[in-house]
């Protein structure tokens, strides 16, 4: 009953996001519990805070993992659950050197013994590549993990927040996520038409032709051997062909800054 509960939590609705001071305090009312060797209030504890782990918005690190599933597993162990020995053998992995103070005896120190000296983790399952970000499990940049164990895998964004989290527990599929890589942006195409290129080249180009009309014309009076008319020809012709040339020049200004 407490797996199909468990393997369903990575769905359920979080009202708050489980932060480390909370973590902390839940896990530290569950080792209490089993110090006093409190089993329905250990089989309690720890089930709330299995619920809260997919709530999880922080890189969960192994030492804060460890002491979960070893309770947890002490917990499945006073239901006479199968499970606890993965459970176990999950905490032992995480946190090889921990010692209970006093220590096990009994049925206790056979089930640890035998958890904790199984070589065999079961099948490998390496889990693919998120289309964006990265995956912790266990707090460790892996994808690869125990099939037969349980697992906390997040997904971890490019800004190092995390954006799931989800409690595996032995024998559950893979989490579900975008996988594979992001499609390319598409190319940004120009905004600007053609035709108005094409009308601001124009207008340039007339204003262009003007100043260079205007020096041919002062070229060609400058030929002519009367002075006088001279001075007075290239004023007129001089200054018409400027006006030309500086009004094409502000008509193609005057067009560029109206399209763009």
């Amino acid at each position: 009953m407490l797996l199909t509960v468990f393997a369903q939590v990575a769905l359920a609705a979080c009202p708050t996001s489980l932060d480390r001071s909370e973590l902390a305090s839940r896990t530290a009312d569950a080792d209490q519990a089993f110090a006093r060797i409190e089993w329905p209030a250990l089989q309690e504890q720890t089930a709330a805070l299995l619920e809260r782990l997919p709530c999880a918005h922080v890189p969960l690190r192994s030492v804060e993992l460890a002491p979960v599933y070893r309770l947890h597993g002490w917990a499945l162990f006073s239901n006479q659950d199968d499970t606890a020995s993965a459970w176990l053998a999950a905490a032992h992995n995480l946190a090889p050197a921990h010692q209970y103070d006093p220590p096990l005896a009994g049925p206790m120190a056979a089930a640890w013994n035998g958890a904790t000296t199984a070589t065999d983790a079961g099948p490998q399952r390496t889990l693919p590549q998120p289309q964006s970000g990265a995956l912790l499990v266990d707090g460790v940049a892996v994808q690869t993990l125990s099939v037969a164990r349980p697992h906390v895998v997040q997904l971890v964004g490019s800004d190092g927040g995390v954006t799931s989290t989800w409690l595996l527990p032995p024998g559950a599929d893979a989490p579900s996520y975008p996988t594979g890589t992001a499609p390319a942006a598409p190319a940004e195409e120009s905004k600007r038409s053609p035709a108005l290129w094409i009308a601001a080249g124009g207008a340039a180009a007339l204003g262009v032709g003007g100043l260079v009309g205007a020096a041919a014309t002062k070229t060609a009076y400058a030929r002519d051997p009367t002075e006088g008319l001279y001075t007075a020809n290239v004023a007129l012709a001089g200054a018409g062909w400027g006006l030309l040339g500086v009004g094409g020049v502000l008509g193609g200004v005057a067009t560029v800054r109206g399209v763009f």
